[in-house]
């Protein structure tokens, strides 16, 4: 039966998803197990199988479908093929479009399912196909082959339909009565990272039975000729390509994705701070303005003049909305004031005044300006030099 891929079967952390295959009628085979010549190359493995093909079978190999399976050991290859005659043309012609197409006995070509003691015996949709197995090899010592409908009860049997107990009656006669085991073969192929999954049903306990194979692996067991399984071979390893650069492009857009978040992420905190910033920037002038303050006081207590009481002396001058915004030092015998006057009359009775006052030698303005807010001017006021002998004769502005 034909297996196109519909779902996904997650038995287990690895997704398996099904191949587009194909199970050849097991018992339409002939197949034999050789023993392989030590020190063989790999690429001579196939030339062996076709040179034993040849004295096996009456028909060319071009008439032929076959396949073989090498041991673990590779030592022993288990050959077979069926005359390419026996399939039917329908079901032949899909095959080309296919993943996979090998023999119904094709779990029994994978590993751990010999057992010398215990015959296998496979029941597949179209065969019977009983295995035995030696101490020699992994691979079946021999396979007898038989078409399931020959156990097809007859018309006038109670048991119309059901061919199960005349199979397992005729299996426990050709074991001769000896332990054995019976395995329901899956017509569904399973693959999940270079491996494939074929599996079958115990039918002494239910259980579910599943065998691995490379994927690698299973391009020698497939039926089809060379020149098909060849251009399979290379459309696999294209579409892994495929995926590989799809995901490669999927990774580099997420990073670029997560890129564009720690961007904005970034701007954001960025805007955040500048707001906190501009939020700030007053009490931060504000601290600026009174470490200026506290440096200033220090600047004059640190000076060689006494700007203290020079501004004591100078207070009476001035209109009380002559106000200083700012006043320091500059040598033993001046002060900058910045001065902010009411008006322009305000500011320039203040300056007559200084420049009458008796301890002032001279001043200098700069920076004037005038508004509707009032006056400004910096005021450069450079006193006499022996400002302090006059200032202990008690001198005061009149």
């Amino acid at each position: 039966m034909l297996k196109y891929p519909k779902k996904g079967s997650n038995n287990g952390a690895a997704i398996r998803l099904p191949l587009r295959s194909d199970f050849a009628a097991g018992h339409l085979f002939f197949s034999r197990r050789i023993e392989l010549p030590t020190g063989l190359e790999k690429g001579e493995v196939s030339g062996v199988v076709e040179l034993e093909l040849e004295q096996m079978s009456p028909f060319p190999l071009e008439h032929l479908n076959y396949g073989y399976r090498i041991d673990e050991e590779q030592k022993f290859a288990l050959v077979y093929a069926a005359y390419r005659k026996r399939f039917e043309s329908d079901r032949v012609k899909p095959w080309a479009k296919l993943d996979i197409v090998v023999p119904e006995f094709a779990i029994a070509l994978t590993k751990d399912v010999a057992d010398r003691d215990s015959p296998l015996a496979l029941l597949s949709e179209y065969s019977v196909l009983l295995l035995k197995f030696d101490k020699l090899s992994s691979l079946p010592a021999s396979i007898e082959s038989y078409d399931r409908s020959s156990f097809t009860p007859s018309n006038d049997s109670d048991e119309e339909g059901d061919d199960n107990k005349a199979i397992e009656a005729f299996l426990r006669e050709k074991c001769e009565k000896k332990t054995f085991r019976i395995w329901d073969v899956d017509t569904e192929i399973l693959e999940s990272n270079g491996k494939v999954f074929f599996r079958a049903t115990d039918r002494k306990n239910g259980d579910l039975v599943t065998r691995v194979m490379t994927r690698d692996w299973t391009w020698p067991i497939d039926i089809r000729d060379q020149a098909t399984v060849h251009r399979v071979q290379a459309e696999d390893k294209r579409n892994i390509l495929l995926w590989r650069a799809v995901l490669l492009c999927c990774g580099l857009f997420c990073l670029l994705l997560l890129g564009e978040l720690l961007f904005g992420a970034a701007s954001g905190y960025l805007a955040m701070r500048n707001k906190s910033n501009q939020a700030q920037a007053p009490q931060v002038f504000q601290i600026g303005a009174m470490r200026t303050t506290i440096s200033e006081l220090a600047t004059f207590k640190e000076a060689d003049m006494d700007p203290m009481r020079l501004l004591g002396t100078l207070n009476p001058l001035r209109d009380p909305s002559t106000i200083y915004s700012k006043i320091t030092t500059e040598g033993p015998y001046t002060l900058i004031l910045e001065v902010d006057a009411l008006n322009v009359a305000k500011m320039n009775d203040f300056k007559r005044k200084l420049e009458a006052f008796h301890l002032v030698e001279s001043i200098q303005e700069s920076n004037a300006d005038t508004s509707n807010k009032g006056a400004s001017a910096t005021l450069q006021v450079n006193f006499f030099p022996n400002y302090q002998d006059l200032l202990a004769q008690g001198g005061n502005p009149s």
